[in-house]
């Protein structure tokens, strides 16, 4: 029982952690492409105000996803960095 226990528990920590949040990480950047088509083609100030304010918020929960894959991720840690950068470098 101790062994289903703690192989539960690795799969949840690991293999299935890093997944959803690899997902949420997509889905934020998604979004993101979206809030910005949103910006550049607002009618109006207030419009594209609050597009870049979703952006924003969009862009600081991706951190904390990106710190949780690299403490987790059981593969080749230089794949999570390349991701990382571009990511970073998308942003820039």
């Amino acid at each position: 029982m101790r062994d289903l226990a703690e192989t539960t528990r690795s799969l949840y920590n690991h293999p299935y952690t890093v997944s959803a949040r690899v997902l949420k990480i997509r889905r934020n950047v998604l979004a993101m492409e979206r809030a910005l088509h949103l910006a550049l083609l607002a009618p109006d100030e207030s419009s594209r105000q609050q597009a870049i304010t979703g952006l924003e918020g969009l862009e600081r929960d991706v951190a904390p996803l990106f710190t949780t894959v690299r403490k987790r991720f059981l593969g080749d840690k230089d794949d999570i960095e390349k991701v990382s950068q571009l990511f970073q470098d998308w942003r820039s």
